[in-house]
């Protein structure tokens, strides 16, 4: 009666008459009903209570409604433990709409709700990225990127590179420019790629195109074009860049002071050596060893030139 009165099948048209047969569907507890009254509910609570009695029922685009609005925090409250559960349940069932497989894989990947476990990460991943999830397929080529497998890291970067997807852009660019994972040596794409990564945000792309401008390596040396790219991705927080420009201040004042030696010439010149502590520090505050044995010798020789 409520799909009839809905779209005027055999009867007149009418909104309220659709609305009361669908109350009286979902009261009586037909799944469906209790689905369709739940999602289309404006009031937090009714729905929240409508979309779990079908979740309950194994209504799978139920369970994928709960879990992702408990996800997200939009019409119910954030939690994620909850989320992951009625996610998992509607996965499970091999509902894909919105990427649930590849949410529940993110869940897992990064200890939202549930407990972190990579191995459960990339078996979601998986199944998501094999029915062309773009989102899964960049996440496990970073992954596989990570543990060394360029082989499969190339596999699932190729698909989400084409799409502009940044990260699988700044991955595939890496393996073209060492030819690793099964890809011929070619510094052109390479660049290509990771400079398109680049100009989208991507920071580690940022850092590494950064080396090819200071060194020359399928670009033109330009060491203006590195500063500035090493300094945007230091100011977003990349360790490497912002160890590098430590080094950068560093090696500034020594080349300035006689290799450091002139205390007299330090004394006109710290501020390089303060800017130079400012960056190792906050490459150290995120664990770079490196960083804070440079930031401990800044710091010293700081402080003989206060004290000479």
């Amino acid at each position: 009666m409520f799909l009839c009165y809905t779209a005027g099948r055999g009867l007149k048209q009418d909104s309220l008459q659709a609305q009361s047969w669908l109350n009286k569907s979902a009261e009586a507890g037909y799944s469906e009903a209790q689905w369709l009254l739940g999602a289309f509910s404006e009031n937090a609570q009714k729905a929240e209570y409508w979309l779990t009695r079908a979740a309950e029922q194994g209504v799978a685009a139920a369970q994928w409604e709960l879990g992702l609005r408990y996800y997200s925090g939009e019409k119910l409250h954030l939690d994620y433990t909850k989320a992951v559960y009625w996610l998992t349940k509607a996965a499970e069932q091999g509902f894909t709409l919105l990427s649930s497989q590849a949410i529940v894989g993110c869940c897992y990947y990064l200890g939202r709700g549930v407990k972190q476990d990579l191995s459960t990460a990339v078996y979601w991943w998986t199944k998501s990225a094999e029915q062309g999830n773009l989102n899964a397929q960049s996440d496990l080529s970073y992954v596989y990127f990570n543990e060394g497998n360029y082989s499969e890291a190339v596999r699932w970067a190729a698909n989400p590179a084409e799409y502009g997807y940044v990260q699988a852009q700044g991955i595939l660019g890496v393996c073209y420019f060492s030819g690793k994972g099964g890809l011929k040596k070619d510094l052109s794409k390479a660049i290509s790629l990771i400079s398109k990564s680049a100009e989208q945000g991507h920071i580690a792309a940022k850092a590494f195109l950064a080396t090819c401008y200071e060194q020359g390596k399928g670009v033109k040396k330009n060491k203006e074009k590195a500063f500035s790219l090493y300094r945007e991705a230091a100011n977003a927080g990349d360790i490497y860049a912002q160890r590098w420009m430590g080094l950068f201040y560093h090696e500034k004042y020594f080349s300035l002071c006689v290799n450091g030696k002139n205390l007299q010439k330090g004394i006109r010149y710290k501020e390089y050596l303060r800017m130079a502590c400012d960056w190792y520090e906050k490459a150290a505050q995120q664990g770079d060893e490196l960083s804070e044995k440079m930031l401990n010798e800044c710091r010293d020789l700081l402080y003989k030139i206060d004290s000479f």
